[in-house]
Order: structure tokens, then C-alpha cells, then sequence
């Protein structure tokens, strides 16, 4: 016979008047070693494939250690629906399938993901940068807006630049408050202008 799996109980750090603290490590063997996989600190917190879990004031943790890829796999009836895998440098979450993802606050629906890859959000969506570190959001098909588009501050922004410009801009009354450049212009419908 052999050694298959064990339950340890240990003691973790000075006893009380009444409690002693420990905690529950349980182990495992493949077919050539021996040894822990997952342990309950004596302040609740768990840690799978390691032996020292992520904790702190007032927080009770899950940690999920591997050598390259922790992962995390929830299943439904019995199937692989959604993985959440750690890379270097980036969180990978995986809806299997044809099954989508939403975040949600206060109950509501915030962003939602569908398995075909169409995203839509409920609220706003501000990407925020300085002098130094401009951020940008970079949109690789269409942006279809219900609702209005406008900057965050009068006279700051421009749209476009002089190496990236609009081909076409089309509008239902071409109102424009403000000079226009350009090397040509074409104008169908009512303009207005201050200058042109």
C-alpha cells in the first residue's frame, strides 16, 4: 500500500486563553510525490496551490497559485461554461460558446458582452489620460450612438487631425457654429456658418 491523500491540522501562531489557531492543509499524491494542495488559514482565508493565501483586514480570500496559468472554471449542468485564467500580464475571461458576459452595479446591467462579440453599455464610458500618457479608445467597426457626442470641454478638442481625416461626414441639416478647413469642400443641403 501507499500514500493517497491526507488531512492536516496544524497550529498557527499563539494560543488563546480558550482557542488554539490552526489551520487545515489538504494534500494529495500524483505517482511520484506527496503533497499540499489546498489550505483554510485559521482566519478563513483559502489558498489552492499555495500555502500562504492572499489576506488582509477585513478581507476573507480566495487564491488560486500555478505555475503559469491560475485558473478559475465554472460550470453549469456539468459543462465548461466560463473560465478565468491569469496571464503575465493580462485577466482572461472566457465565455464558452455561444454564452455572453455582463457586468452589473446596483443591480443594473453595465456593460454586456454577447458571444457573437457586439458589447453595449448603460452609462458612460470616459477614457482618461494626461500631458504625458494620452489615452485613447479605438473602435475597429462602427460606433452607433443613441444619444448625443460631444467633448468634455468647449473649444478644446478637435475631430480628426490634419493625417487623420473624416472621408465623408453626412448630416441631416449641416449646421456648423465655427470655421471649417479643409482643401475642398463639398456642401449639399443647408450650411450655416460663421466663416468659412
Amino acid at each position: 500500500w501507499g500514500l493517497g491523500a491526507g488531512i492536516n491540522i496544524s497550529q498557527e501562531g499563539a494560543s488563546g486563553a480558550s482557542y488554539v489557531p490552526a489551520h487545515i492543509a489538504f494534500s494529495t499524491c500524483t505517482a511520484s510525490a506527496y503533497g499540499e494542495r489546498m489550505r483554510i488559514t485559521n482566519k478563513g482565508d483559502v489558498g489552492i496551490g499555495t500555502t500562504a493565501p492572499y489576506y488582509g483586514t477585513n478581507v476573507t480570500a480566495l487564491t488560486v497559485n500555478a505555475t503559469s496559468y491560475p485558473t478559475l472554471s465554472l460550470s453549469i449542468g456539468g459543462t465548461n461554461s466560463y473560465v478565468f485564467m491569469g496571464y503575465t500580464t493580462y485577466l482572461n475571461i472566457d465565455a464558452i460558446g455561444t454564452r455572453g458576459i455582463k457586468l452589473r452595479t446596483n443591480d443594473t446591467d453595465r456593460l454586456t458582452i454577447t458571444g457573437a462579440g457586439a458589447a453595449t453599455f448603460s452609462g458612460s464610458v470616459t477614457v482618461e489620460g494626461d500631458n504625458t500618457d494620452i489615452e485613447n479608445l479605438y473602435v475597429n467597426q462602427e460606433a452607433i450612438f443613441d444619444g448625443h457626442a460631444y467633448p468634455y470641454a468647449d473649444s478644446s478638442y478637435t475631430l480628426g487631425t490634419s493625417a487623420l481625416r473624416w472621408s465623408t461626414i453626412y448630416g441631416d441639416a449641416g449646421n456648423f457654429n465655427g470655421p471649417l478647413t479643409g482643401t475642398t469642400a463639398t456642401f449639399s443641403g443647408n450650411v450655416s456658418g460663421k466663416r468659412f
